[in-house]
């Protein structure tokens, strides 16, 4: 098996309402609906998906590995689903249910990983949902790998990861933990391309200006607002995905620019420790993923292998930042 790219996703279903030409006429009328503000946002979410969903296809991968922080979690362990098929819609707020996936699963590769996972030292466990019927999906896979799947050329199976509950230190290092022992695990097995994808939004205590219900949070979350906190995580979030200069950590600058395209994950693990610093602030259920996915990335730096990145996009659209990004092996 061989890693040959990684690719961050956001799950936020207005995305689909940035498409004013969708096919479905729901998300068409929401488009029309929205204000030139969310519009430009939600479009330029799209493009970008969309951009990523085609740079994942010319990978050609036969395996793709999605780490989800909204799936069916249990309390302690790491949850590997072990159905044959995957199954469910993107529905938030009783919108976007006519947006549908099916995924063939990898059931014997699943249980595979399970048991490496063990043989690491990680409480991990297997999640069979109707004995064998259909794992439920929900918006946080639905949305990322709706991208994905509608570009791809080759046939393709699934294996999907949930994210423990666990929260604080003890959920940092199961997350180191997983990233290293995924790159482990794509190492020992040969003859498949493998495309890894993280399911996750960036700080959700944006202000946010839109007076319709569906794009707000719900009140009874009693979601704060920290403009200050949540554009600093996203900025972070973003200087990770690049690798960016760590002078830029504390510059004033709103662009995060840098001059190289190969990643670093030495510089780029400073930008992720300051955004887990402003986690408790800022809120993002994508923090879990970009660590698995930073140590799995920084295992194959360390045996050799080389990344570029290649960020397309970062909004706040309305309470809750989005970004998408590639990091791509090099050959």
């Amino acid at each position: 098996m061989v890693l040959v790219g990684s690719v961050v996703l956001p799950h936020g279903t207005m995305i689909f309402d940035g498409d004013p030409k969708s096919s479905n006429e729901g998300c068409r009328q929401r488009h029309a609906a929205l204000d030139e503000g969310m519009k430009t946002s939600c479009s330029s979410l799209y493009k970008a998906c969309s951009s990523a969903g085609e740079e994942v296809s010319r990978m050609t991968p036969g395996l793709v590995i999605l780490h989800t922080p909204h799936g069916i979690s249990l309390s302690r362990s790491v949850g590997v689903y072990v159905n044959p098929v995957a199954k469910g819609t993107a529905e938030w707020n009783d919108y976007w249910d006519d947006i549908t996936l099916e995924l063939p699963m990898d059931k014997e590769l699943a249980n595979k990983f399970i048991t490496h996972l063990g043989d690491c030292g990680i409480d991990a466990q297997g999640i069979c949902c109707f004995t064998n019927y259909d794992a439920p999906l929900r918006w946080g896979e639905v949305v990322p790998l709706w991208f994905i799947q509608k570009n791809l050329r080759n046939p393709v199976k699934y294996l999907i990861i949930s994210q423990s509950l666990l929260k604080g230190e003890e959920a940092l290092k199961q997350r180191l933990s997983v990233g290293r022992a995924l790159s482990a695990f794509i190492d020992s097995l040969s003859d498949t391309r493998v495309v890894m994808a993280i399911s996750g939004d960036l700080a959700h205590t944006h202000p946010h200006s839109c007076d319709n219900p569906l794009y707000q949070p719900n009140p009874r979350w009693n979601m704060p607002v920290d403009p200050e906190a949540a554009g600093m995580f996203g900025r972070c979030a973003e200087g990770w995905a690049k690798s960016a200069p760590t002078d830029l950590l504390t510059s004033a600058a709103l662009e995060v620019k840098v001059s190289g395209e190969t990643w670093d994950p030495v510089v780029a693990e400073q930008w992720l420790k300051r955004a887990n610093e402003l986690h408790p602030k800022a809120l993002s259920c994508g923090i879990g993923g970009f660590w698995v996915l930073h140590a799995m990335l920084y295992s194959q730096v360390e045996r050799g292998v080389s990344f570029s990145h290649k960020f397309l996009a970062r909004e706040a659209p309305t309470y809750y930042g989005m970004m998408v990004t590639l990091f791509l092996k090099r050959q």
